[in-house]
């Protein structure tokens, strides 16, 4: 299944494409839908602290040192599972993600789902696809 994205200049203040897209989380028989980017520089994806908070999953363990673009001594970051996280089609079951402290409201998908699928930017075009 392919799913393309196209920029919309109009609705972007004309800023540049941004490989973002709808994500649904399920955990507990509710429902949570963001936005996520995909990160190929992150190795996990991640849950925000909303998210986290409107679903209630347990927390699950650990994801030991983990080191972010401008941390070089790395963190540990807790993990959560969710029931179901939905993303280009596919139905990721019982999925671990770390949690990000603090506001943000997007979600990242890392490599651990993004190594799944054939990813295509195409600039010139301003488009991006998900197989």
């Amino acid at each position: 299944m392919e799913f393309r994205y196209r920029h919309d200049p109009e609705e972007a203040d004309d800023a540049p494409l941004s490989a973002t897209v709808d994500v649904k989380l399920r955990h507990n028989d509710r429902d949570y839908s963001c936005r996520a980017v995909l990160d190929s520089g992150s190795a996990f994806s991640t849950i925000t602290e909303a998210a986290r908070q409107a679903l209630g999953p347990r927390r699950s363990g650990e994801r030991p040192r983990v080191f972010g673009a401008t941390d070089t001594k790395g963190r540990d970051l807790p993990l959560y599972k969710v029931d179901a996280l939905y993303f280009a089609g596919v139905v990721y079951s019982q999925f671990e993600l770390t949690a990000l402290p603090g506001s943000s409201s997007i979600m990242l998908i890392g490599r651990d789902i993004l190594n799944n699928h054939r990813t295509l930017l195409d600039g010139p075009e301003e488009e991006f696809t998900i197989e």
